[in-house]
């Protein structure tokens, strides 16, 4: 997720655990962590509040349950 500030320009090569690259557009990166290890992720484009991309994934290490 890049953090602005400068025009967009192409994205170089894809990195090895890339699922989606959206590099035309200025957006929002929303994350919800979930207690179960688990986390929603939405980029939401910032010109028209829409949901470009979203989804859930496991967290790489979960947390250890008491």
């Amino acid at each position: 997720v890049g953090s602005g500030g400068k025009e967009f320009y192409e994205i170089g090569a894809k990195a090895d655990k890339s699922k989606v690259r959206i590099g035309d557009r200025v957006g929002v990166l929303r994350l919800t962590l979930a207690s179960d290890g688990t986390y929603d992720y939405a980029f939401i484009d910032a010109s028209n509040d829409k949901v470009v991309d979203a989804g859930t994934q496991s967290c790489a290490n979960k947390p250890a349950r008491p």
